[in-house]
């Protein structure tokens, strides 16, 4: 210890608050305990007399390397893990600093900025739940539409009026008479080729559309699974929902 006064350090011979490091030889065991407990603080490095030796020949404080570490002496092997704890509170007082304005100023923004994202999530969330609710109402109605209408339709169910059916029955006749008298018809592409079809030919092709349909109605078996759904049935169907007065539609099959 002599030697470690001459490079600038203190000897002391009590464990006090004072101490940087604590240089094991071959203590007893009540030195070693009150060792231990003291290094546990994490503030103490515990060293090997090599260390000493090392700092005298190099007339500095040399860095605590991992062979002057007298831990192995201060704790038995079962305190491995006390000796690991120690050494991550010392790395982290050494570690510890005080934060710049800057980097508190900027802690501040992102702080102010999360408080107003976490804001928008709520009412995200809020959204959800009431999409979820809206279309839980819709899926509902949904199966009741569809119910509704395999109810009443039977085997009419499946049928879908053709697409345009109407505008094109009427263009197609437009075509032919424009045809017949050797004038070009207008394109079909053009918005005035079917406005011109449906003016000339509307009411035509109407009737044309239904007998169509009733074509379809009396194919012989769908004929017979008509007769037989609709054969005494009394349907009822609800008026303008947008005007409450109006008189419910009903239609009795015989």
């Amino acid at each position: 210890m002599e030697k470690l006064s001459k490079g600038g350090g203190s000897q002391c011979l009590y464990l006090n608050d004072k101490l940087t490091h604590i240089v094991v030889g071959n203590p007893t065991e009540m030195e070693r305990e009150d060792v231990a407990r003291t290094v546990a603080r994490g503030v103490y490095y515990a060293v090997k007399t090599s260390w000493l030796e090392d700092c005298d020949r190099e007339k500095k404080q040399v860095h605590v390397l991992q062979r002057y570490n007298a831990y192995d002496i201060v704790f038995p092997k079962g305190q491995k893990k006390l000796v690991e704890v120690s050494d991550r509170i010392k790395k982290k007082n050494l570690e510890k600093k005080e934060l710049t304005k800057a980097h508190v100023d900027l802690a501040q923004v992102l702080v102010d900025y999360a408080a107003s994202r976490r804001l928008a999530r709520t009412r995200v969330c809020f959204e959800i739940v009431e999409l979820k609710r809206r279309q839980k109402e819709m899926e509902m109605e949904y199966v009741r539409i569809h119910d509704d209408l395999r109810e009443k339709l039977g085997p009419l169910y499946g049928y879908q009026k053709p697409k345009n059916e109407l505008k094109i029955e009427a263009y197609k006749l437009y075509e032919e008479d424009c045809k017949s008298k050797g004038i070009a018809a207008i394109s079909k592409h053009h918005e005035m080729g079917f406005k011109k079809a449906m003016e000339a030919f509307g009411d035509i092709a109407k009737e044309s559309c239904r007998c169509n349909f009733v074509t379809y109605l009396n194919d012989p078996v769908r004929k017979e699974n008509i007769e037989n759904h609709f054969k005494g049935m009394i349907l009822k169907f609800p008026g303008d929902k947008t005007d409450p007065d109006v008189a419910k539609f009903v239609s009795k099959f015989v």
